[in-house]
């Protein structure tokens, strides 16, 4: 199967990334801890035990994979593009003692996936909706998950944040743009070195001791814990991949289009507070109270666009 430039270029972004996840037990677990829980699929605890499901844009950080086992699963199908993924997400599964013959991993993508019809109990997708090159893609890809899982079956995707809140309609897309047009910048994004970004911070920082009362060493260094590796992943994510249509999607799209292939019981799922070890740590509060602080809202949108429906 042939895949487009952006398709490349997304996956090697994201092949290199979910290594980073997979290495960071602290970024790791951040995410596991969300996987591994039913209620935030909204489904009941024990319902993945012995059921069939695929992770389509599975990448190869293992977190779902490993969560997917953990629950229960008989048979967990792992689809990304190309191949190149595959053996580093074998030695991750391997390195958490997972049987692999519980799995199997396919080269594909999301818009023609190369499963039988009414194959899966359950199919998920995260964070690939929002990457895709078109809207006519999504759509694809979501009439692709309706056809593989089994009537009665379950789907479960996020489509990003969404085009309301300051942040991801105003702020992101500048940065993007920024990173697009100006060769400096995007030079700088690119090469971003944890060490070198602490050590360039603290020397800025440093010209403000002795002249500020507030700023003193101790206090530069416990600001400089606040960035960590993912906040290098971040940016870089954000930044980087070639297309982005979050802040084009809402949630009257996302229903309808659910709706448009036949999708029952469309429920959002619940926000989850992810312990961040880096200064998110301090918006993660903003992300959560969003139904009730006008500020969170202004600021955030309602919330991450992600969606559990039946087939």
């Amino acid at each position: 199967m042939k895949f487009t430039k952006s398709e490349e270029e997304t996956r090697e972004l994201y092949l290199n990334h979910h290594k980073n996840y997979a290495n960071n037990p602290d970024i790791f677990l951040k995410h596991y801890k969300y996987s591994s829980s039913c209620e935030n699929y909204l489904l009941p605890e024990g319902w993945f035990k012995g059921k069939k499901v695929v992770d389509i844009g599975c990448g190869n950080n293992g977190v779902l994979q490993k969560a997917f086992y953990d629950m229960g699963c008989s048979s967990i199908s792992c689809l990304d593009i190309g191949d190149k993924w595959i053996n580093f997400l074998k030695e991750v599964l391997n390195s958490h003692k997972l049987n692999l013959n519980v799995f199997s991993f396919h080269a594909g993508n999301a818009i023609e996936l190369p499963f039988e019809t009414d194959t899966f109990d359950f199919a998920a997708c995260f964070g690939v909706l929002m990457v895709l090159e078109s809207f006519e893609h999504i759509e694809l890809a979501i009439k692709e998950m309706m056809r593989v899982v089994v009537p009665g079956g379950i789907c479960n995707a996020d489509f990003g944040y969404g085009n309301t809140g300051v942040l991801n309609s105003f702020i992101n897309p500048a940065l993007r743009e920024a990173y697009s047009e100006d060769n400096e910048f995007a030079d700088y994004i690119d090469n971003l070195d944890l060490e070198e970004v602490k050590k360039e911070f603290f020397s800025i920082l440093s010209t403000g001791i002795n002249k500020d009362k507030l700023i003193t060493e101790d206090l530069i260094n416990k600001l400089l814990e606040l960035i960590t590796l993912d906040t290098i992943n971040y940016f870089q994510d954000e930044l980087r991949v070639p297309i982005k249509l979050d802040n084009k999607l809402n949630e009257k799209y996302v229903i309808d289009l659910l709706k448009k292939y036949g999708a029952k019981n469309i429920k959002r799922c619940p926000e989850f507070y992810y312990e961040r070890k880096d200064f998110r740590r301090f918006l993660t509060p903003f992300h959560v109270t969003r139904n009730k602080s006008k500020y969170s809202k202004l600021m955030f949108g309602p919330g991450n666009l992600k969606f559990t429906w039946t087939k």
